[in-house]
């Protein structure tokens, strides 16, 4: 709430300096871009990185089911993987949902990354690194 409100003021001093115009999408639509947490609507221009954290969030959110079915059954690893890399790919060429609340676009982009994490979780080194 802060870096919005510091954006709202600081930032309209800042762009009039630099001979800039800089157009806002208001106060209302800052907050309810921030409750939106996606970066794609172009209600996030007061801290366009924070987009990340609800994401991140998504991503666990999905991910603990998962985890939990892996743990039970490793075999099933391979269809989690290629399901989640099927609809990552639909989502980007066919459906291209941009704009998904909380970076679900994304989330569904990073899941096949955290199943390979897991699944490499398991594998150590030969050689300590101490």
């Amino acid at each position: 709430m802060g870096s919005i409100l510091i954006f709202e003021i600081l930032g309209k001093i800042a762009a009039e300096k630099l001979g800039e115009h800089m157009t806002s999408s208001g106060f209302g639509n800052n907050i309810l871009g921030m409750l939106y947490g996606s970066g794609a609507t172009g209600n996030m221009q007061w801290n366009l990185p924070l987009w990340f954290i609800p994401c991140l969030f998504v991503t666990l959110l999905i991910f603990y089911p998962i985890e939990a079915m892996l743990r039970k059954k490793k075999t099933l690893s391979p269809v989690v993987l290629s399901f989640f890399l099927v609809l990552s790919f639909l989502n980007f060429y066919v459906l291209k949902k941009k704009t998904l609340p909380f970076g679900l676009e994304t989330a569904i982009y990073l899941i096949p990354f955290f199943v390979l994490g897991y699944l490499a979780k398991n594998f150590r080194s030969r050689k300590s690194l101490c």
